[in-house]
């Protein structure tokens, strides 16, 4: 590949981004949304604001669903 079709290649993915930049800002936002949701729906610790698994007992224990409904969910979006 030489260096001019590297610098198209950038310069049309650079458009891209100013084109659909507000689409991808939503994209993210709804993420965001949705694992916030995911996180009160399935953390069993309440007083949390987001997911500690290293110091959860309900992890350790395998009584909390948030990791794996999480992990399914970046799945389905193919995040991971």
């Amino acid at each position: 590949m030489e260096n001019n079709e590297i610098k198209k290649k950038t310069n049309q993915l650079v458009e891209f981004k100013k084109t659909n930049e507000d689409l991808l800002i939503t994209w993210s936002n709804k993420i965001k949304e949705i694992k916030k949701d995911l996180f009160d729906v399935y953390c069993l610790k309440k007083y949390l604001n987001e997911c500690e698994p290293s110091y959860c007992s309900f992890r350790i224990t395998g009584q909390c669903k948030y990791l794996e409904e999480l992990s399914a969910f970046e799945e389905l979006i193919k995040l991971t």
